[in-house]
């Protein structure tokens, strides 16, 4: 099992953009699923805010048709 990498401290990650844009196609997080074939975990750790590979956010922008800055959003903390 490949232990992740953590974001170095003091940085956000939020998926925000991505529950909107599922919301104005009128998905659930259960179609984006199928549609990434990612697994009930992943989709867990992302609704947490916790990193995820970049693997996975390249899965559901060719599964979207969107780009990366459609879905995620790193920022400082505080900011």
């Amino acid at each position: 099992m490949r232990k992740e990498k953590s974001v170095p401290v003091g940085t956000a990650v939020s998926y925000d953009k991505l529950w909107k844009l599922l919301i104005d196609r009128k998905m659930k997080k259960k179609d984006l699923r199928e549609a990434t074939r990612l697994s009930p975990a992943v989709i867990a750790k992302m609704g947490r805010g916790e990193p995820v590979h970049l693997e996975t956010l390249v899965r559901i922008c060719r599964a979207l048709h969107c780009r990366i800055d459609e879905v995620v959003e790193i920022t400082p903390a505080g900011v």
